[in-house]
């Protein structure tokens, strides 16, 4: 679950990150435990582009 009340950061692995450089994020409205199929079932709620958050930390 993603709270809709604030923003999340999720953090991964470099070796990760180097296969979903220029990747979409998608969270669709799934019934409680996910979906059934692994597959998203559900409505689209947000799309965004992965980036790296330490380059917009401000300091």
């Amino acid at each position: 679950m993603i709270p809709a009340d604030r923003e999340s950061l999720f953090e991964i692995t470099p070796e990760i990150a180097v296969l979903m450089d220029g990747g979409t994020l998608a969270v669709s409205d799934e019934p409680e435990g996910g979906s059934p199929t692994g597959a998203p079932t559900g409505a689209i709620l947000a799309t965004d582009e992965f980036f790296d958050a330490d380059l917009f930390q401000a300091g």
